[in-house]
C-alpha cells in the first residue's frame, strides 16, 4: 500500500528511529532553507539570500504561515 505523508514525523522511519533512543529523549530535526530577496530600490539590483531555520516538530501549516515567524534567519549568504 503507498502512503502519502505530510509531516516529518508521520512516517514509519520516524517511529522506527525514535525508537533506538531512550524514552527521556527526542529527535529534532532542523529544515534549512533559502530564499533571494530584494534589498530596496536605492541598492540597484542588489539582494540578499538569509540562510533560515526551523523546527522539523512544527506542523506544516503553522510553520508556513508568516505571521508564526518560525523561520529564523541564521546567516546571510
Amino acid at each position: 500500500t503507498d502512503h502519502c505523508y505530510s509531516e516529518i514525523a508521520s512516517g514509519e522511519f520516524w517511529n522506527d528511529t525514535q525508537a533506538k533512543f531512550p524514552e527521556d529523549i527526542t529527535m529534532n530535526p532542523y529544515l534549512l532553507t533559502t530564499d533571494s530577496t530584494h534589498l530596496t530600490n536605492f541598492s540597484g539590483d542588489k539582494k540578499v539570500k538569509p540562510l533560515l531555520l526551523a523546527s522539523g516538530h512544527m506542523q506544516k501549516k503553522i510553520r508556513d504561515k508568516q505571521s508564526s515567524h518560525a523561520w529564523l534567519p541564521c546567516e546571510m549568504l
